[in-house]
């Protein structure tokens, strides 16, 4: 099966490099200021931004937790597609508790400062390895800290997340009470995962991170705690999905490795299974999925102007095209693409549709998952922050009678 995606996106892909019939290079031709480019969606620098730095703990017992987090991804960044308005999202890997990791540094890792590039998480999720480990984790929201980039706007959603398995209080010299404070001040939510049961001993500092950090506190079992099921359009959308490389042109130095490696997180996922592909195939369906590498997603959210492109940073294929040309083929692209993912996205709905009944049926609350605790906090925070849900209850309106200098609500008042 992964070998046949991977076949069947490569072949998409040199279709799309190769497709077009290049038009004769005429030397006396001026090209025409563009008069149809692809109609912008919005201006992505507009949309309110969540950052979210996941801190997982990369010891010797935590192999469950790192595959909890390959397998969830895209459950998480599905969960704040949801989110109204629209945000534009940015995620941030650290690891401690490795011996693998620098001595001096506390055995933590930044593997990934804040990046919108999801294909990139995902090849860094496949590639931690377990090994070891003394957990330090007031020296890894240390790091997150000190080490991130975060954005200072009042309006910027951020959240750190911190998963590991033994005691928390262990760190002599950066005692994380005094670091999640300091994240607080900064308006950054600290939330922890505890990967074992409510009644350890270890568990209630575990809490406390979470407690000083203003953010959510969950115990999960990292090793049983993730729940998968399977539905009748999880093939269809996995193929979809697929086919949706297809539409993507890579431009620029990064074009091309961009494509390897989102048709090799194709791969990783399937290698988990077709829940993991379709929940992959939705999140390339929404405007979090977003390819800095690709023309279509660079002239759509206005990153470029499509009549300032650089001609050498198009595919070989499509450099001797004629600047209309380039725009019908850039229009071409993205109407096919939003033809696909509008499938994807009504076939998402009957797939979650189908997992609720399931659960319900089975009753199943998945509540012991990483993913759920993950996407509980994401969703707490980001309506705190005054993101909407489906589902969520419509804000009150309050009215309040003013009567001299007494204000009367009315909602509370009895009236």
């Amino acid at each position: 099966m992964r070998a046949f995606m991977l076949l069947l996106a490569l072949c998409g892909l040199v279709t799309t490099v190769f497709g077009l019939s290049a038009a004769p290079a005429d030397p006396g031709y001026v090209p025409a200021a563009p008069t149809s480019p692809p109609s912008p969606t919005t201006d992505r620098e507009a949309r309110p931004l969540i950052q979210f730095a996941i801190c997982l703990d990369t010891s010797g017992s935590m192999e469950g937790l790192l595959d909890s987090a390959r397998q969830k991804l895209w459950a998480i960044t599905n969960e704040l597609a949801l989110a109204d308005p629209t945000p534009r999202l940015q995620v941030a890997l650290l690891t401690y508790g490795n011996d693998g990791h620098n001595a001096e540094l506390g055995w933590v890792a930044k593997h990934l400062d804040f990046t919108e590039d999801l294909d990139a998480v995902s090849e860094l999720l496949f590639s931690f390895v377990t090994n070891g480990g003394t957990e330090l984790v007031g020296r890894v929201l240390k790091a997150a800290d000190e080490q991130l980039s975060w954005d200072d706007s009042p309006q910027t959603m951020r959240v750190v997340f911190v998963a590991g398995n033994e005691s928390a209080d262990q760190d002599g010299q950066v005692p994380f009470r005094d670091i999640s404070s300091k994240l607080v001040s900064r308006d950054i939510t600290v939330s922890s995962i505890y990967c074992g049961n409510a009644e350890d001993p270890i568990a209630p500092a575990w809490r406390e991170v979470a407690l000083r950090g203003d953010g959510h506190f969950a115990t999960i079992d990292q090793n049983q705690g993730t729940i998968t099921i399977v539905t009748p359009f999880d093939v269809e959308m996995t193929n979809l999905g697929v086919l949706l490389n297809t539409t993507y042109i890579p431009y620029g130095s990064d074009g091309d490795r961009g494509v390897f490696n989102q048709v090799a997180q194709d791969s990783n996922a399937s290698g988990l299974g077709c829940a993991t592909s379709a929940g992959r195939a939705t999140c390339k369906a929404t405007s979090n999925y977003y390819c800095s590498w690709d023309l279509c997603d660079l002239v759509r959210e206005k990153t470029i102007e499509i009549h300032k492109i650089v001609i050498t940073d198009l595919p070989e294929g499509l450099r001797k095209l004629t600047i209309e040309q380039v725009i019908e083929h850039v229009n071409t692209q993205q109407a096919k693409r939003t033809e696909l993912q509008a499938k994807i996205q009504e076939l998402s709905k009957k797939r979650q549709a189908f997992i609720d009944a399931e659960m319900a049926k089975k009753q199943l609350t998945g509540e012991n998952a990483f993913d759920a605790a993950v996407r509980k906090s994401l969703r707490e925070r980001a309506q705190r922050k005054g993101f909407r849900f489906p589902g969520d209850t419509p804000p009150v309106e309050v009215e309040v009678l003013r009567t001299g200098e007494t204000e009367v609500d009315v909602e509370n008042s009895g009236c």
